[in-house]
């Protein structure tokens, strides 16, 4: 396993994939590996924790390649996301027990935003909740706290993150309480993170505070990228304008103790 030096040696391999491999492929953020960086065969990205494995699965060091990826990447846990089938079938093997697999949902990259149904439920919040930019106490903040630490997974310090990311937070009082932010970000686009404390949800507040987060991305002309990990966070893209495209297999992927 070799560390991928120049993106566009393995950019063939995730061609019209995921835009969660974006962050990598556009230099922005993440890492890779390969087994050759002249001729590759086989590629990972790591996308803020995300890996996406592509390439020919037949080939008989694919399953020690894989094997290799605890040795480079600093994650204990990481939810994985195949190219084909077969690297399923390595996957289950080099993992064993310390796998599961789980489907994700695609949201495409293409929308029906309305803007004015977009402030309807920002303007729908309760007064005595409020939606703030993340500044750099928040930022701290969340990183503190396990329903809000990956809202800025890929990104080093809050430096970097006023200087390319995009986040907003819905205090109730001073407390904060649900979140919308880039968790990573590619040219021209972000990759949407969103969450509620557990005792604050099914009261708008994801709704409100992503749409204020989409209508500021639709203000600056970025894409909002969304990749729904569960049937709730399909219904709550849909309903702000996203088009759902289609479920696919991942898996939750322990890599040490």
């Amino acid at each position: 396993m070799k560390t991928v030096k120049k993106a566009e040696n393995i950019m063939h391999l995730f061609e019209g994939w995921s835009n969660m491999v974006l962050p990598y492929l556009h230099g922005c953020m993440g890492q890779a590996w390969t087994d050759d960086e002249d001729n590759p065969r086989m590629a990972i990205i790591d996308s803020a924790g995300f890996i996406f494995l592509s390439g020919d699965a037949s080939l008989p060091h694919a399953k020690d390649f894989l094997a290799q990826l605890p040795t480079v990447c600093s994650y204990t846990w990481v939810d994985m996301i195949p190219r084909g089938h077969t690297w399923h079938e390595i996957i289950e093997d080099v993992f064993q027990e310390n796998q599961k697999k789980f489907t994700r949902y695609a949201i495409k990259h293409e929308h029906n935003f309305n803007k004015e149904k977009l402030r309807g439920y920002i303007d729908t919040l309760p007064s005595d909740y409020k939606i703030v930019p993340m500044d750099e106490e928040l930022f701290n903040f969340s990183g503190t706290q396990d329903w809000s630490k990956d809202f800025f997974a890929g990104f080093k310090s809050f430096t970097e993150f006023k200087e390319h990311g995009l986040g907003y937070m819905i205090l109730h009082g001073d407390t904060p309480v649900c979140g919308a932010s880039s968790c990573t970000y590619y040219k021209g686009g972000i990759e949407i993170e969103i969450d509620t404390v557990k005792e604050y949800r099914q009261k708008g507040l994801a709704t409100a505070c992503a749409a204020q987060l989409i209508l500021e991305c639709l203000n600056k002309g970025i894409y909002p990228s969304w990749d729904a990990a569960n049937k709730i966070s399909v219904a709550l893209a849909e309903k702000l304008g996203y088009i759902f495209d289609k479920a696919y297999d991942a898996y939750d992927v322990k890599l040490r103790d």
